[in-house]
Parts: structure tokens; C-alpha cells; sequence
């Protein structure tokens, strides 16, 4: 959990490195709940969940066109199959738990880091990956992220956080701006 003086507060697992809460000030100075989140991390976990709320998404955040790609004159084939290292290693980021590192301060942060293995799911490269949550001391919640690969690869990181401006009041999100 990372506060700030101004009382926002976010909460960040490290499995999947997800965002499960973004509590800002409302006008009225009462807390919202402006992100869409769980409050337990078995729903994250449960099979049957298929939804990435808030998760920190890897290591292609998009589609690769028939799940294939030539680089440097090489071509590769994209698979949660293609390369068995152990069950945990062979996921997206947002299935595995990350290392994290805490630090407080008036701009609190948290890294998550991890290891991602050439060959997992067939990317080449081994990368090592961390993403920086910083919580500003002006209510501003701040993504930044590195990766440092051993060989030439494709990469796109980023979150999926989903947001409800209304934050624990009922209303739809199609009536914001």
C-alpha cells in the first residue's frame, strides 16, 4: 500500500503486479475507490476468471498477427505451449508473482521485478523486467518501466487498470467524461 500526506492511497499485489485500489480524495474530501479491483487474491487467481483488472501486462500487450513474428531473419512462433520451463515461468506477467521492493518517503514506491526467460511462451531473449508504481505527493500515480534484454526481441508493456470516476457510488462509466 503506498500512501501519501494528501491521503490517497493505492494498493499494488505482486501477483500479476495489479493495482487492486486507487482511493483518491473526493470533492467532498471522502475517499473514493476510483479502479476496479478485487478484494481477495483468489479471485485474481481462480480459473474461471479471465478479466486482467489492473494488471501489469506482458511481455506483448497487444496482438501479434497470427501469433508469429520474424526478427532479425528469424522466425518465431508466439504459444502459452511453445517452451515448458517450469508451469510458474511459462505465463503472461499478470499470472506470475513479481519480486517486490518497497520504499517510503513522501513519494512512496513500489518495484516489482522479475525474470522472463528466453523461450517463455517462444520470445526470444532473456529479459529482466521491473515496473516502478510511485505515488507523487500531488495525488498522481506514476507507471515506469524497464526491461533489459540479453538478445533482440519484441516488448510492450503496460497496465490494465479500469477506472470508474464515480468510485464506489453506483453509475455507469458511460455517463463520464
Amino acid at each position: 500500500t503506498l500512501t501519501n500526506a494528501r491521503g490517497m492511497e493505492v494498493k499494488i499485489t505482486n501477483y500479476g503486479g495489479v493495482i487492486t485500489s486507487i482511493r483518491v480524495p473526493a470533492k467532498d474530501g471522502t475517499m473514493a475507490d476510483v479502479v476496479q479491483g478485487f478484494d481477495s487474491l483468489a479471485t485474481y487467481t481462480d480459473p474461471t476468471y479471465r478479466g486482467r483488472y489492473g494488471a501489469t501486462i506482458g511481455r506483448f500487450a497487444n496482438r501479434i498477427k497470427d501469433n508469429r513474428f520474424t526478427l532479425d531473419g528469424v522466425p518465431y512462433r508466439i504459444s502459452r505451449d511453445a517452451y515448458v520451463l517450469r508451469e510458474s515461468e511459462n505465463k503472461p506477467y499478470d499470472e506470475r508473482v513479481w519480486d517486490a521492493s518497497p520504499r517510503d518517503g513522501a513519494e512512496p514506491q513500489l518495484t516489482l521485478s522479475l525474470i522472463d526467460r528466453a523461450g517463455t511462451m517462444g520470445f526470444p531473449g532473456t529479459l529482466r523486467v521491473q515496473v516502478t508504481f510511485t505515488l507523487t505527493r500531488n495525488n498522481v500515480l506514476r507507471m515506469a518501466y524497464r526491461a533489459i534484454s540479453d538478445k533482440n526481441t519484441v516488448i510492450s508493456l503496460t497496465n490494465h487498470a479500469y477506472f470508474n470516476m464515480a468510485g464506489d457510488a453506483s453509475g455507469s462509466v458511460l455517463d463520464q467524461l
